[in-house]
């Protein structure tokens, strides 16, 4: 029996040109990009490469690109490290009730070092109002935190408004775009944030990398210590290997992403629609709003949840 694999949002296939782009820097180019010799250099090259290219995609400049792990550190370190860098101007932090549990948990981290967090519900929809996350804000707020789109139903959150909103107050804006990188365009001076995370096995590159956008003017305290470029940097050596290779064929995706996108969201309104005719209880929360197009998420009022 054929199986279909319909679970790209929590995490996709490495694309072969991915993989062949990587070989070079896992098997010839090993060399500490730190290093002054050639093999030191032919691996700074490569990390140097990949991160022009992640800029030219976001619009930023190159140094404001700092390789991690994947989403959950790069969350950890935009909330954690942002919050501390500017903790003495301010102890309160505004973010939603639908983000990711790495963000969530961090918050609680936060609160125990004697910060204060407000959490903004969202509406039925799924969305939260950005008059709500506004009317948060306090003298002493130094961040909000609200998710691109949620990994669950999809929806796009009104970051564009919330951003311009924090920065006229100089808040410092942090947002998870996990879910959306690749599948709509991030430009982060259209969005208006200062810091932004993204994992690459979500857009068809390898688990246990990613990056955190921090714009220059952002403050970010040091999670590690013991580096040349203590707590930001400080892990970008083991990683920036499969990046190096995988910036390029990712780029290429975004592309084809596009071509495919109303392909994708004719499929998912074909989908509620079949499911509302097996299923009349059938219903999807965000269909009425923006949602990136490789999600279709459905609910139903006749069921109780029960967890497992």
């Amino acid at each position: 029996m054929r199986s279909v694999y319909l679970d790209n949002n929590a995490t996709t296939k490495l694309d072969p040109r991915v993989l062949e782009a990587m070989m070079p820097f896992l098997r010839d180019h090993y060399g500490n990009p730190s290093s002054i010799h050639g093999f030191g250099q032919a691996s700074r090259r490569g990390m140097d490469e990949a991160r022009e290219t992640i800029a030219g995609i976001l619009g930023c400049r190159p140094n404001e690109i700092v390789f991690v792990s994947g989403g959950t550190e790069s969350n950890n370190l935009g909330v954690l490290g942002a919050a501390e860098a500017a903790g003495e101007r301010g102890r309160h932090i505004v973010t939603t009730t639908i983000e990711h549990k790495c963000v969530l948990r961090s918050m609680k981290i936060l609160e125990k070092r004697g910060f204060e967090v407000t959490y903004v519900p969202v509406g039925r929809s799924g969305v939260v109002k950005a008059q709500d996350v506004t009317a948060a804000f306090r003298e002493d707020t130094v961040l909000v935190s609200v998710m691109h789109a949620n990994n669950e139903t999809g929806a796009i959150q009104p970051l564009e408004k919330i951003a311009a909103e924090a920065r006229a107050r100089e808040i410092l804006v942090h947002s998870d775009a996990v879910q959306t990188a690749g599948k709509v365009p991030l430009n982060v001076d259209a969005l208006g944030v200062d810091l932004l995370s993204v994992s690459a096995h979500k857009i068809y590159g390898p688990k246990g990398a990613g990056f955190l956008y921090v714009r220059e003017t952002a403050g970010l305290a040091p999670l590690i210590v013991g580096g040349r470029k203590s707590g930001t940097a400080a892990r970008e050596r083991p990683i920036f290997r499969p990046l190096s290779g995988s910036a390029k064929p990712s780029s290429s995706r975004r592309n084809e992403w596009r071509k495919t996108g109303p392909g994708s969201r004719a499929c998912a309104t074909l989908f509620v629609k079949a499911s509302n005719g097996a299923w009349p209880a059938c219903i999807s929360p965000s269909r009425r709003r923006r949602r990136f197009t490789t999600r279709c998420t459905c609910a139903s009022r006749c069921l109780r949840a029960r967890r497992f």
